[in-house]
C-alpha cells in the first residue's frame, strides 16, 4: 500500500465510529452546559480566503473562541470548508479544523 492508499484509509477510519460514541459525546456537552462549566459559548471569524472554481469553493476562515462575546479569548484555530452549489444554494460537503498551538500560529490576516 503506497502513502496515499494509507492515508485515504486512515481518512475514513477516522470519520468512523461505533454505536454509543456520538450520544456519549453529546452526553458530555449537555452535562457541562447543565452543570455551568460551559453556560455560553462564542465562536467568530477573524479573516477567511475563499478559492472559487465554478460550482465548488474551498474556504480557509480564521477563529476565535470565547465563553462570551466580550469573554476571554478561549481558543484560536482555522476551519478549512469545501462546498458545492446545488439548485442555486451552497452547501458544505466537508469541514476540518486546526486549533491554534505553540507550533502552529494564526496570521493576522490570510495570505495572498
Amino acid at each position: 500500500m503506497n502513502e496515499l492508499d494509507a492515508i485515504i484509509a486512515a481518512m475514513y477510519q477516522s470519520v468512523c465510529y461505533e454505536a454509543g460514541d456520538l450520544p456519549s459525546y453529546r452526553d458530555h456537552f449537555e452535562q457541562m452546559i447543565a452543570s455551568g462549566e460551559l453556560p455560553s459559548f462564542w465562536e467568530g471569524e477573524l479573516w477567511r480566503e475563499t478559492r472559487l472554481f465554478g460550482d465548488m469553493a474551498h474556504v480557509l476562515s480564521a477563529y476565535e473562541t470565547r465563553r462570551t462575546r466580550e469573554g476571554a479569548l478561549l481558543n484560536r484555530g482555522v476551519n478549512s470548508i469545501q462546498l458545492f452549489q446545488r439548485d442555486g444554494r451552497w452547501w458544505i460537503s466537508a469541514m476540518i479544523w486546526r486549533r491554534e498551538g505553540r507550533d502552529v500560529r494564526i496570521p493576522l490576516e490570510p495570505n495572498r
